[in-house]
């Protein structure tokens, strides 16, 4: 996972099926013990469709 440049809605940069597609956040999770968690959108193949998924 990178991050993404900024501008008007943070995003990161995921690896998915070989390729960096782009994924907004949509919420920032701050844990008491130090973690920081992010809850993206991912538009994955049409197969697929769309996917919310957390990375930490």
């Amino acid at each position: 996972m990178r991050c993404g440049l900024a501008g008007d809605q943070p995003a990161l940069y995921v690896y998915d099926g070989g390729t960096w597609k782009y994924a907004p956040v949509m919420a920032r999770l701050d844990h008491a013990g130090g973690r920081t968690e992010y809850q993206i959108t991912l538009q994955t193949s049409r197969d697929r469709g769309t996917v919310h998924r957390a990375y930490w």
